[in-house]
């Protein structure tokens, strides 16, 4: 054999063995875009660490949309348990600070000082409604529930929101009593808006500033003031009400 022909031979192994070791590599492993799952659980079952809203209990009292608007507009005020004044030391504008007050003991009212400054004519929170008192007898009543009920921090979703009768007396008054008349009433008309009975009422109406104020426009007052805004149903009601005629029904 000749030796051209030989060392043709052997660069034609050699040009092989390179080519078949330039396709040899690790290998390559795609990521399965299902994870397989490990743990053996059913996964199937609705997982219950996500909490559902829920719907409000007629006979629950609920912190965040009953109580804390009510104590808000009555008692964190300037010059009384807002975080500023800290009238006796007491600060009223949140869950947090009105349960620190040591005044609350939740489960029983009638050891509470919260509600026995509500009722005891000796030591009764004056101001702001006129008449005596801060707040109405309803009022009164309704934070003694809330109290019994364990003073808890818990709130509600409306599932719906009925507006097919929207009255003054039923609908719109008692917003405005727990909303607004704390700083806006007879005794107490801040920034000269008395929203405490029907005349007074209309009057701001006419002025055409209540809706921009609660929508927190811009250009208006945000009220509540220093609270948030109202609930969309409320907010849905008092326009429906306007709408209609603001009428005294």
């Amino acid at each position: 054999m000749k030796l051209s022909t030989i060392l043709t031979y052997l660069m034609s192994l050699l040009f092989l063995s390179l080519i078949l070791n330039a396709c040899v590599h690790d290998p390559i492993f795609i990521d399965d875009p299902v994870k397989k799952d490990t743990t053996k659980q059913d996964t199937t079952k609705q997982d219950t660490t996500v909490k559902q809203p829920r719907k409000c209990d007629p006979d629950t009292v609920y912190f965040e949309s009953e109580i804390l608007p009510l104590l808000q507009s009555g008692c964190a005020k300037s010059g009384c348990h807002d975080a500023s004044s800290r009238r006796e030391g007491v600060v009223m504008d949140g869950y947090k600070n009105i349960i620190n007050t040591g005044r609350v003991s939740p489960g029983n009212a009638s050891r509470s000082k919260l509600y026995t400054v509500l009722i005891s004519s000796g030591e009764r929170m004056m101001p702001p409604y006129s008449g005596g008192g801060p707040f109405t007898q309803d009022q009164i009543d309704l934070v003694k529930k809330w109290i019994d009920q364990g003073a808890k921090n818990n709130k509600c979703v409306q599932s719906s929101c009925d507006t097919a009768q929207v009255t003054f007396s039923a609908s719109v008054q008692p917003i405005l009593k727990t909303y607004c008349q704390g700083c806006h009433n007879n005794n107490l008309p801040s920034g000269n808006v008395n929203l405490q009975g029907y005349t007074n009422v209309k009057t701001a109406v006419d002025r055409g500033r209540l809706m921009g104020s609660i929508r927190h426009k811009n250009g208006y007052s945000a009220m509540p003031q220093g609270g948030a805004k109202l609930d969309d149903c409320s907010l849905r009601k008092i326009a429906i009400w306007i709408k209609d005629g603001a009428n005294n029904n």
